[in-house]
């Protein structure tokens, strides 16, 4: 079974459907495919993207412990079809599906698609996975049949048109191109999902997803009038939906949600700044739970400044444990935030 490193601080095991011989196997962690003959299994998300956004997204993918008797790969798909799949074996699950577009990393050869003796990587469209129909690639890669998880970063910049692809964080393919237009027929409506087969040859294919960043939560995250109306008067507020974890590397996803809708809220109230203030009680000393606060109040700032709202804006305090509420008022251990008009 495959633990991923921090994926419960990232992604929501709900937000995805199984289809083929999908199991679960941990909280975001999937088995794709057994170590089987004809065996073939696939992970969506629940709702599209907008290719017209941004995106980020960082997987984690086993592709089996056999390397020289291993087969066939995985392919990250991008299509119009809710929970679509294709032809197993040197398919993938991804051959035969039209009109979509897919990052596949392929470790079984197969001569008559042209492909390297090498474990590689390719950008393929509408279902074809013999190599004359390539986007870009096939580009060889290390073996990665070796029973180890491996980082598996793609990026949309919507504004360039560039998808990229790093595994192991190394920049290994990319393509330029109007995917929208030429491949998705001006809909940039699209499902994403990753689906895995074997063939006459067999691995075990595992897939953990560890972050999950679209532009587009930006625009859709808004606080309820109420709370819009009470910050905008500059009253304080404390974001209840803010939560940190000693077990949890990076914000947990509703936290990142909550900080989308001060972000927008910012963005447009250009004149406000923001006080965050971060109260911590769980350590056993007040140093460390000054400490502990300053952390924390770092990571929410660092969030606010990457996603457009400029430093000078942001006033971040770790109070630490001095100021407790009473019983039956509120979390001891809680952000505060607080808009108001900078000086001139």
């Amino acid at each position: 079974m495959l633990v991923p490193s921090s994926i419960a601080a990232q992604v929501v095991a709900e937000d995805f459907f199984a289809t083929g011989q999908t199991t679960r196997t941990g909280e975001n962690c999937y088995q794709l495919t057994y170590d089987d003959y004809w065996s073939s299994g696939g992970i969506w998300h629940q709702e599209p993207i907008d290719l017209s956004e941004s995106f980020e997204m960082e997987l984690k993918l086993m592709m089996g412990c056999k390397d020289a008797g291993g087969a066939d790969g995985m392919v990250f798909v991008f299509t119009p079809f809710r929970g679509g799949g294709g032809y197993q074996g040197e398919g993938m699950g991804f051959a035969g599906l039209q009109p979509s577009l897919g990052i596949e990393v392929d470790t079984w050869e197969n001569e008559h698609l042209g492909d390297p003796p090498q474990d590689h990587v390719a950008i393929l469209r509408d279902g074809y996975v013999m190599h004359y129909y390539n986007l870009e690639g096939p580009v060889p890669i290390p073996n990665v049949e070796d029973c180890k998880l491996h980082l598996f970063e793609i990026s949309w910049n919507a504004e360039a048109q560039k998808l990229t692809l790093r595994l192991d964080e190394a920049e290994i393919i990319s393509y330029t191109g109007d995917i929208v237009t030429e491949i998705f027929y001006d809909n940039p409506e699209v499902y994403w999902g990753v689906t895995a087969a074997t063939g006459k040859f067999t691995n075990r294919h595992e897939i953990c997803f560890e972050r999950l960043e679209f532009a587009g939560l930006i625009r859709k995250s808004l606080f309820t009038r109420v709370l819009q109306s009470k910050l905008l008067h500059g009253e304080p507020l404390t974001l209840d939906k803010i939560t940190f974890s000693e077990k949890e590397a990076g914000l947990s996803r509703t936290t990142r949600e909550e900080l989308y809708k001060l972000v927008n809220l910012l963005k447009r109230n250009p004149d406000l700044r923001v006080t965050i203030d971060a109260h911590s009680f769980q350590q056993a000393t007040t140093d460390a739970n000054g400490q502990r606060s300053r952390e924390q109040v770092a990571q929410l700032a660092a969030f606010l400044i990457k996603h457009g709202i400029e430093e000078k804006r942001v006033l971040a305090r770790g109070m630490g444990d001095r100021f407790p509420v009473k019983e039956g008022e509120g979390s001891n251990d809680r952000v505060e935030v607080h808009l108001y008009q900078a000086r001139t």
